[in-house]
């Protein structure tokens, strides 16, 4: 079962002081347009924060279980791995499948593969992040 990195778009402190009073309009142009899909912005600005490692069978079966549907997916046992304030997977976030050596979008309709040239930062932070085995579900 293929095993994914969760990416989302989560200003730091700093970034967060800037948003609330508006010191750069072009981060908050950038957040906004990434949480449209259009993450050029976010990249440039970096508002992507790694969040966590999930086991799913594919992209649709792992938005299923990062979402809050009955109860916190932080807790489901395919989460082999959780950031503090991590949120339900949304248009904007990122999963990185290093096996297969792709990054998808979260998009309006679905997920999209993106192109190297967006999916290479992405996919060398991912290749840097360790399974914590000890929290690896049964198989």
């Amino acid at each position: 079962m293929p095993v994914y990195h969760l990416f989302q778009i989560r200003p730091d402190a700093e970034q967060l002081r800037a948003l609330r009073t508006n010191e750069k309009p072009e981060l908050a142009a950038a957040w906004l347009s990434g949480r449209l899909g259009q993450i050029a912005g976010a990249l440039e600005q970096d508002l992507y924060r790694f969040t966590a490692i999930v086991k799913a069978r594919d992209l649709e079966d792992l938005f299923y279980k990062t979402n809050a549907i009955d109860a916190p997916w932080t807790d489901g046992p395919a989460v082999l791995h959780v950031e503090p304030g991590a949120q339900s997977t949304s248009v904007g976030d990122v999963a990185v499948d290093l096996e297969a050596d792709e990054a998808s979008l979260c998009a309006v309709l679905g997920w999209e593969v993106l192109s190297w040239d967006r999916a290479q930062d992405f996919h060398v932070k991912a290749s840097q992040l360790p399974i914590p085995e000890e929290n690896a579900p049964a198989p």
